[in-house]
């Protein structure tokens, strides 16, 4: 009999529209596999392509705010780049924190992103945050208004657990569970009635056998609506933004395992 029907099951690919080789492994993964949702980043380079491609996939669509890989859709923002471009997640945190980052800079890159998502016919049922961006004080404030305004529902993390089974890779997720804990309590998200009640997926970024850790997540979920966050590539080009794609391609191949389809309830935000 298939395990733990009782919970529902959200498997949500990031980085949509980044490269080809993302769109490519997201794409197959949600068509063959059991990605169930997408978040989009409308800065991508290839973002007009998973436009295209969102329109043959039965899955929901978030905003995946990006604000530290690749270029700005705003053309105004220099606070926010290093030359032309994003300055990645440690250079963002660097003069986020140190207060070099303006505010002005960032709703005017927020707002073009948004735009971009809204003048394609996207229907927003979710948000994150690239690096997880989204849950940093201060700017998690500045987001909750767009989130709001675009009446995006649901927000990764907020009123949800972290689900972590591998002691070996907690030192790479402080940084996250710091945040969780110092925004769960006074979140400025907006938590749905029927929300997330864990969210897994670190591990299966690190882990060799992906296809393994994905089967763990499945077994462990016990009552209630789980996401399982995942990062698929065909990998086919080289990288782009320095993105650590490298185990793309071995979890495209895990997601579509046929094994994994009756281990859960796969279900979108669509039906929360």
């Amino acid at each position: 009999m298939p395990r733990n029907k009782q919970a529902g099951v959200v498997v949500n690919a990031d980085d949509f529209g980044l490269s080809e080789s993302i769109n490519a492994g997201v794409f197959q993964s949600a068509k063959t596999g059991i990605v169930s949702s997408v978040s989009l980043a409308s800065n991508g380079a290839a973002f007009g392509q998973a436009v295209l491609m969102l329109a043959d996939l039965d899955v929901s669509a978030g905003w995946h705010v990006n604000l530290t890989s690749g270029f700005p859709v705003s053309k105004c923002v220099p606070s926010l780049l290093k030359d032309d471009r994003f300055m990645g997640k440690i250079g963002f945190l660097h003069r986020f924190f140190a207060g070099k980052i303006k505010v002005a800079h960032i709703k005017r890159e927020l707002d073009a992103q948004l735009n971009r998502l809204l003048k394609a016919g996207i229907r927003l049922t979710h948000a994150d945050g690239h690096h997880d961006i989204h849950f940093l004080p201060g700017l998690a404030q500045i987001l909750a208004n767009y989130f709001r305004c675009a009446h995006i529902d649901h927000v990764r993390y907020a009123g949800s657990r972290l689900g972590l089974l591998d002691d070996a890779v907690k030192p790479v997720n402080i940084l996250s569970h710091c945040l969780h804990r110092l925004l769960s309590e006074n979140s400025p998200y907006h938590v749905p009635k029927r929300h997330i009640n864990m969210v897994w997926g670190r591990e299966l970024y690190f882990a060799k056998d992906k296809d393994g850790i994905l089967t763990r997540y499945l077994l462990s979920a016990g009552d209630g609506i789980h996401l399982i966050v995942c990062h698929p590539s065909d990998f086919v080009e080289k990288p782009v933004y320095n993105l650590r794609y490298n185990g793309g391609s071995k979890e495209l191949t895990a997601l579509c395992s046929e094994t994994l389809k009756n281990k859960a309830t796969f279900i979108s935000f669509n039906e929360l």
